[in-house]
């Protein structure tokens, strides 16, 4: 699972790249966990705005999903009927999520190290995702599909990165299924670190 993103992009970098207005004072961390705010971008009748929510979803959507757990990611069949547990989708946007990269423990517990996954060519992804953009209690979760050749390495899934071309389509509501996901293997990287999973220090030597 993706438990660990990383975005440190200025708010002004962020609207420029998805042509978005923001919502005023944005805060958020470079390196976020669930629970800790994040930007994502929703698109409406006056164009794309910027919120920053914090990563999980919000009670009512995932009432009827595996208690009443926040969910920070999803996938597919949980927005196309087939789940046991279906989300209150009428409670929910569709968003896309302001990533650089996204993290992956490796090693023994107590002594995990952190594995970024990113796009070579693309400094802030957008990973498709759903959201309650209320700024009071709202709140995000990201799609993940089956890890790619990159990614199988370190997780069995990974988040669901879309191009820019796929981008209207997605908030517009168009079914994953639909969408052109055009990034190549070779277009990913996976760089592993000595960087401690909990806290991101590097040991010294």
């Amino acid at each position: 699972m993706t438990h660990l993103i990383r975005c440190r992009a200025a708010a002004s970098e962020i609207a420029t790249l998805f042509d978005a207005k923001p919502d005023p004072a944005l805060d958020w961390l470079p390196t976020i966990w669930p629970g800790e705010k994040a930007i994502v971008v929703t698109s409406g009748a006056r164009g794309r705005h910027l919120h920053a929510l914090p990563w999980g979803l919000p009670r009512d959507p995932i009432s009827r999903t595996r208690g009443d757990r926040p969910r920070t990611t999803l996938f597919a069949r949980e927005i196309t009927g087939n789940s046991r547990a279906p989300l209150g989708l009428d409670l929910l946007e569709r968003c896309l999520i302001a990533v650089e990269d996204v993290a992956y423990p490796i090693g023994e517990k107590g002594h995990r190290t952190r594995s970024w996954l990113g796009l070579w060519d693309v400094p802030i992804c957008a990973w498709a995702g759903l959201c309650s953009p209320d700024p009071a209690t709202g709140g995000f979760a990201g799609m993940l599909t089956v890890a790619n050749a990159c990614a199988d390495p370190v997780s069995q899934t990974m988040p669901i990165l879309l191009p820019p071309s796929q981008w209207d389509a997605w908030l517009a509501g168009a079914s994953l299924l639909a969408l052109e996901q055009a990034y190549d293997n070779d277009a990913f990287y996976l760089e592993r670190t000595p960087e401690v999973w909990a806290s991101g220090d590097v040991p010294e030597d």
